[in-house]
């Protein structure tokens, strides 16, 4: 590890999977004291009014022996869809774009920034080419086995390249995802109880389109009295999306919460469900089978990156792919529910603490030694 005392900056944003994986990167940091040995101060490059703001200020206190600082620029995005108010966007954001350029040259410089790490998100590529001009070292991830705008071209300038699947950046090192150790921790107090002798479905739609996936859900177990009997249906993240109107007459066994933001709630859920109905979003699936989970794969329609996410975990894990825009959606979910079994974990917590780990010390072991 280098003796030079770096200052570093984070950048991504846009979703949580953007958002999620540099959190678990400070945490390592935080928490890893020849990392720590080898920095001065620690940046994070975002929008102030996006998620990236959001969750910064949730988490920044949860560190102790780092203090990050948020760096706030302008960003603009490119909307590929044809409606009048996108191309109005795209139009105001063109000239978004060079001033954020400009503003994260002014931080970089002022700030002595040494080493950048991007995550993706149209946050990140103001950034990236700034710190080229200063000819900073740039280290990118890509978390999809499509990359996304911003890391295509962030990774051509790259000092080094990570990614979650093989073939996806040029020159990458692959790593799988960057996942939270917090899911492994010690759940501080169980917002709900799950019988032992129950199946538990688990429904995790995401930030994006969830409540056609919640609905398919409840109305393809409705009217199936086993699942009553048998089974507790989980919803993560669906009381703001699903009403009175959406249940079933008998739903006891059902259970619709707010936000999990607790890690260590999500990786409990994770670990005891039976089965998973989940989107295409690379972390969810990744943190899903760290504990062996079975997975219902519905990828959003509206982005090709989830449906060759679902299609790399068909082939490789076995799960079952539907598409919400089959006209026997629900029909579907049906059947893939109905035919689910208890689940047995075989991967111990002492393994998944390490998968979830290596990821992060490859990623800061090239990022701190400036290799």
């Amino acid at each position: 590890m280098s003796k030079k005392t770096l200052n570093i900056a984070l950048t991504g944003g846009g979703s949580g999977g953007h958002i999620l994986p540099l959190i678990s990167l400070l945490q390592m940091i935080d928490e890893t004291e020849q990392y720590r040995q080898v920095m001065d101060k620690v940046f994070r490059f975002g929008e102030k009014k996006g998620m990236e703001y959001t969750f910064f200020e949730k988490y920044k206190d949860t560190f102790t022996n780092i203090h990050p600082q948020f760096i706030s620029i302008l960003a603009g995005k490119y909307r590929r869809e044809t409606i009048w108010i996108s191309r109005w966007k795209n139009l105001r954001d063109v000239f978004l774009f060079p001033l954020g350029i400009i503003q994260s040259i002014r931080h970089i410089l002022t700030k002595k920034i040494d080493v950048i790490f991007c995550k993706g998100g149209y946050v990140s590529l103001p950034v990236v080419i700034a710190a080229w001009i200063c000819r900073r070292q740039i280290y990118v991830h890509d978390s999809d086995t499509t990359p996304g705008l911003t890391t295509r071209l962030a990774s051509r300038v790259a000092t080094q390249n990570f990614s979650g699947f093989p073939d996806t950046l040029p020159q990458t090192i692959v790593v799988g995802q960057i996942l939270s150790s917090g899911l492994v921790a010690q759940v501080s107090q169980f917002p709900f109880q799950i019988p032992d002798d129950k199946l538990l479905i688990l429904v995790a739609g995401g930030s994006l389109g969830a409540q056609k996936l919640y609905k398919a859900v409840l109305k393809a177990t409705a009217t199936d009295p086993w699942f009553v009997e048998h089974c507790v249906i989980v919803i993560v993240n669906g009381q703001h999306l699903i009403d009175a109107n959406d249940l079933p007459k008998n739903h006891d066994h059902i259970i619709i919460t707010d936000l999990i933001t607790e890690q260590a709630i999500m990786g409990w859920l994770y670990r005891r469900a039976d089965i998973a109905v989940v989107r295409g979003g690379t972390t969810t699936l990744a943190e899903c089978k760290l504990f062996d989970t079975p997975l219902v794969i519905v990828p959003l329609p509206v982005t090709h990156d989830q449906q060759k996410n679902a299609e790399f975990y068909v082939d490789n894990f076995g799960d079952i792919l539907i598409s919400q825009n089959d006209p026997e959606f629900v029909q579907k979910l049906y059947s893939s529910l109905a035919n689910i079994k208890s689940k047995h974990i075989t991967t111990s917590t002492d393994k998944i603490k390490e998968k979830i780990a290596q990821a992060k010390i490859t990623i800061l072991d090239r990022m701190l030694s400036g290799r």
